[in-house]
């Protein structure tokens, strides 16, 4: 499901945003299992979360094309790997 999912949150980014310009930039992870929202919000989160040695996003990825559904109702394999390399292509540090 995505009720627990922090980029369901409407203010996902800006809360991101907001902790990158703290003084000394902590460090900041997000987990996911980045079957929601489009590939351009994953390239704006990609672009926020850098320096990427001091942000990451762990993807939850469970099972593979074939397998998936039976873990993660609700969420296309397809959109969640296009979710992924949008993040990845916008310089984005992901884990999984």
């Amino acid at each position: 499901g995505n009720f627990g999912d922090p980029a369901v949150a409407a203010d996902c980014l800006d809360v991101l945003r907001y902790l990158r310009n703290c003084d000394g930039g902590p460090k900041i992870g997000l987990f996911t299992n980045g079957g929601m929202r489009s590939p351009s919000w994953w390239t704006q989160l990609g672009t926020l979360m850098q320096p990427a040695t001091k942000a990451f996003v762990r993807f939850a990825i469970d099972g593979d094309e074939s397998t998936s559904h039976l873990y993660r109702q609700h969420v296309s394999w397809q959109r969640l790997l296009a979710n992924v390399e949008a993040f990845i292509a916008a310089g984005g540090n992901a884990e999984w």
